[in-house]
Order: C-alpha cells, then structure tokens, then sequence
C-alpha cells in the first residue's frame, strides 16, 4: 500500500497535486485551509506571474512559537507554515503579508537558486524582490538598501593620533523611507508587515477588504 501511494504521488501532474493539497487543506483546516491556497494563487498570479511552484500550506505552531511564518525548501516543492496564533486567524490581510513574505522566500531559492548572503533576510536576492514588490504593494518610496558592517564616527568628539575623528564598526541600514533610514530588521527582513508596523500603518491597513474573494470573507460559511 505504501509502495502504491509512493508511485501515485510520484505520478501526480501539476493540476493533480494543486486539487490534492486544496482539497486537504479545506478538509483538515476548513476556511482556514481554503483562505491559504486562495491567498497563495492571487499572490502567486499578481506579484510572481504564476512562477512560483505549489507549495504545502499548513496553519500549525512554528518552532518555539518565534515566527508567524515559516518555509521549509529542502524538498523539490515548498512546504509553508503559518502560524496558528489568534491574531493571524482573525485577520486575513494579516495572513495575507505573512503568506507574501513565505513566497519571497519560495521566490529566492526556487527561482533565483537560494540565497548568496549573510542570512535569508539579508542577501541580495531577498533585497531585490523586496525593491520589485514594494510599489506593488504600496510602497513606491521604500528602498531595501544593504544592511553592512561599517566604520562610522564614535560620536564622542575623541580624535585618533592623526586628528580624525575616532571610528568603530557598526552595522549599518542603508534602507530608506522618503529618503530616511529606517531599520532593517523591521523593514527589509520584516517586509511587508514590519514594514507597515515601522510605519504605523498596520492597523489601518489590516481593516482594509483583501482584493479578491475568499473563505475568511465576513459572509461566507454562514
């Protein structure tokens, strides 16, 4: 029997595997399940042109409970947790940035051949689909700069022999904002609800309707 199984996974086309995993996910996690796999194919469909490969969606408590998501991309298709938390449950376009910030990453090792920097967060190939989604999502000012080890003036007024000012490293955000710095970690590795909430925008924005029709809608299943 298991052997079966094996060979008809192994079989599955594409349209077969996308129906399998909608159908499980309705059935395991009900409008929950449904939602993730709706959110999935309009963030797949508008911001990635369909390129992305179908994924596993499963809501579920990440390790140590420390994000709210989650991917594993050690498999030839991607597995994404979302986290179970109330917040995410009650909150669609919550959900909906933690499932854009998941397909950024789905996006840097399936289709850009993973990551060439310090972390998943602070590499090139995450900065530059951080830059192309920005506008997209409402954020035409936002620029995702490096985030580098640099020598930068103590800020004591101390000079060094020569007569310069005296330095020390420090990690440095070359982020911006309208032209302001702003943090990386919240910003560019948060991206896009840290974003939001560096901006204050995320109570706002989280009260807006998502911009297609899905399961969490405040009608349906009633």
């Amino acid at each position: 029997m298991q052997t079966e199984l094996h060979s008809t996974i192994g079989n599955a086309t594409g349209a077969e595997l996308r129906l399998a995993t909608k159908l499980i996910a309705g059935a395991y996690q009900s409008r929950h399940g449904q939602f993730a796999y709706e959110a999935f194919e309009y963030i797949n469909s508008t911001y990635f042109a369909d390129t992305l490969p179908w994924p596993l969606v499963v809501w579920a408590c990440t390790p140590y409970g420390k994000c709210v998501g989650l991917t594993d991309s050690g498999s030839p298709l991607p597995l994404v947790l979302l986290h179970s938390r109330a917040e995410m449950l009650a909150s669609p376009p919550y959900a909906f940035d933690v499932l854009v910030h998941e397909c950024i990453h789905v996006a840097v090792h399936y289709l850009h051949g993973g990551g060439t920097g310090e972390t998943s967060h602070n590499c090139p190939e995450w900065r530059s689909e951080v830059d192309r989604l920005a506008p997209l999502l409402g954020f035409p000012t936002f620029r995702a700069g490096a985030n580098k080890v640099k020598r930068v003036p103590i800020g004591d007024g101390s000079l060094t022999k020569t007569g310069k000012p005296a330095t020390t490293t420090a990690r440095v955000s070359e982020a911006t904002f309208d032209g302001q710095p702003v943090p990386y970690a919240a910003t560019v590795a948060g991206f896009p609800d840290g974003l939001r909430r560096h901006l204050g925008r995320a109570a706002a924005d989280y009260q807006r309707p998502l911009p297609f029709p899905h399961a969490l809608n405040s009608a349906a299943g009633r």
